[in-house]
């Protein structure tokens, strides 16, 4: 996607004296802190967000038309690994709200998807829900199909990513360091 500009969140580009992101940071929750930064970063850009596991099959830039768009990785559960959206779209704001609530009161943190599903509930207005052959045409934890790995037979009309479920956050350093060096 050579037309799209890419921005990088890090350590550096990150507000750590925030009590959502402190929190997360000082208990090594990545995975949270990632959902977390994600939103906030469609909240205030705009844009689409891809998680590194993602491959594109085409561009995304039919998709720019809607408010905001995310897909389901199977039926009736959404996921955030492919998400996109003008800048202050309620999606964001909601999914935000969510998160900072919960740690407010104390309660256990949601993934992402959780989230998502939460925030559609509450309010889908404004919001484009694509069918799961769209970024996940092979899903290991599905439910309903049975298109537990890839094949790219699987790849349809309708498909523009695939997230390939790397699971990057729940890997040591060391196993994400191995796992580069020893393709």
């Amino acid at each position: 996607m050579p037309d799209f500009e890419i921005m990088e969140w890090n350590e550096s580009s990150i507000d750590s004296t925030h009590p959502f992101i402190a929190s997360c940071l000082k208990k090594k929750q990545w995975a949270f802190l990632s959902d977390y930064m994600r939103m906030v970063a469609l909240r205030d850009h705009g844009g689409v967000y891809l998680d590194v596991d993602i491959e594109a099959v085409k561009s995304v830039a039919p998709l720019l038309k809607h408010d905001c768009f995310l897909g389901y990785e199977d039926e009736g559960r959404l996921n955030t690994a492919v998400l996109g959206g003008i800048a202050g779209h309620h999606f964001f704001h909601n999914a935000i709200d969510l998160i900072e609530s919960r740690h407010r009161r104390n309660k256990p943190f949601l993934i992402a998807p959780e989230v998502a599903n939460i925030c559609v509930e509450k309010d889908a207005s404004g919001i484009e829900l694509l069918p799961w052959p769209c970024f996940y045409p092979y899903n290991p934890y599905a439910k309903v199909h049975d298109r537990k790995q890839l094949m790219y037979s699987y790849i349809e009309k309708n498909t523009y990513l695939i997230h390939h479920w790397g699971k990057g956050w729940k890997m040591s350093f060391a196993e994400r360091l191995k796992r580069k060096l020893f393709k």
